[in-house]
């Protein structure tokens, strides 16, 4: 990508954030945008660290960094999972269910792997 392109881009996401900034010191950004919304500015904080950090020049270097920060992502979401559970925002027999189970079953046995070593 060309310099003088991403520099306009750049730009753009500037002015953009500071609109939804302003939305947000007016309190008008929903909680679930919100959450969204902070989950794109952390995926594009870590990689751009990354970048600076020097990790961008070794691949491993920076899956490194991006598997831990999913870490850190997955505890939170984890939390707001259990929340959103606990207060009865699911519906019984909802499909998605049963898709976390299977997901959080599997997420457990790479967990018991990867602390025995295997």
């Amino acid at each position: 990508m060309a310099d003088a392109d991403l520099k306009t881009r750049v730009e753009r996401v500037r002015q953009d954030l500071e609109a939804i900034e302003r939305a947000l010191a007016q309190g008008a950004v929903p909680r679930r945008i919100l959450e969204a919304f902070k989950t794109a500015v952390d995926d594009v904080r870590i990689h751009t660290w990354a970048a600076l950090t020097g990790a961008e020049g070794s691949p491993a270097g920076h899956d490194s960094i991006v598997a831990q920060y999913r870490l850190g992502r997955m505890v939170e979401l984890c939390q707001h999972v259990v929340q959103d559970l606990d207060a009865r925002l699911v519906p019984p027999g909802h499909a998605g269910l049963l898709e976390l189970q299977t997901g959080v079953e599997r997420l457990l046995a790479s967990i018991k792997r990867v602390e025995s070593g295997q």
